[in-house]
């Protein structure tokens, strides 16, 4: 990966796990990493108490979902954060490796 591939996942993984530590209440917390030949891919899951997507990313001053997502877009890479009152979060970004030195 580039340099600043690897710095821009460094930076949504540290976020996420920033989200969890601020708001989640939660009692455990998994990052995951994967990679294959089309895409690197990290997972953040954690099992606080959630939250909703829609209503976190029109809120004013939550720029965390917000700069995660203009992060990963610079990179042509996709954000998808999954959450709901009660069973935890999961924040995944994957990001291809087309043309990304190894």
């Amino acid at each position: 990966m580039s340099h600043e591939a690897e710095i821009t996942l460094y930076r949504i993984v540290q976020e996420s796990i920033n989200n969890v530590i601020k708001h989640a209440s939660a009692t455990e917390l998994a990052v995951t990493l994967e990679r294959d030949e089309r895409a690197v891919r990290a997972r953040i899951h954690d099992n606080g108490r959630g939250f909703d997507v829609a209503a976190a990313q029109r809120a004013p001053g939550g720029m965390g979902l917000a700069g995660m997502r203009e992060r990963a877009a610079m990179l042509g890479a996709t954000l998808e954060v999954l959450s709901a009152s009660g069973p935890g979060t999961t924040v995944t970004v994957t990001i291809p490796t087309r043309g990304v030195k190894a």
